[in-house]
This record gives C-alpha cells, structure tokens and sequence, in this order.
C-alpha cells in the first residue's frame, strides 16, 4: 500500500483531490514516478478503458512561418516534417474544425 492508494480510490468515486493531495501528487521524485502512473492508469482504465484519442492540430497556415522560434516546428528553416501550405481557405477551417 503506498500513499496514493487513498487518492485513487477518492478519484475512482469521482472526488476531487484536495490542493495539498495535488501538489503532493505534483511533487513526487522520480522513485515515484512508477506509482503515480499506475495509479493514474487505474482511473483511467475505470472511465475510459484500453481506448485512446488522438487529437491533433490543424494550423491555418503551415510550415511557413517567418518567425525563428527555436522550439516550434512550424518556424522558418525548421527540419521537422511539417506540411508546408499557405493560408487555408475559410471553408477548409471550418470543415477542418
């Protein structure tokens, strides 16, 4: 038994944690870590099974960015294999959307 048990039956019976249980949560070392993901696997096997969602993001301009944000994929001279396309039409963001 270790100290996540309690808050994962609270979040089994959909109560939220208190702050202090958050930031405890938040706070956890590394020797934790294996812990803290099964016990966050749990609840979320309870609610949402094996499945996964995938979201993504549909930018309305890609690839082309005059910008040089050296963390962004979408910046200019960026090697990531991002689709490169001018502005989208209005009706493709809102059949994209």
């Amino acid at each position: 038994m270790t100290w996540l048990d309690p808050l994962t039956t609270k979040a089994l019976a959909r109560e939220l944690p208190t702050r202090a249980e958050a930031m405890k949560v938040l706070r956890s070392g590394d020797d934790e870590l294996m812990d803290v993901v099964a016990a966050a696997f749990k609840v979320r096997r309870r609610y949402f099974g094996r499945r996964v969602k995938l979201n993504y993001l549909v930018n309305i301009k890609s690839g082309l960015c005059p910008e040089d944000c050296s963390y962004c994929s979408q910046r200019l001279g960026s090697s990531a294999g991002v689709l490169k396309y001018t502005w989208l039409k209005p009706d493709e963001v809102i059949s994209n959307a």
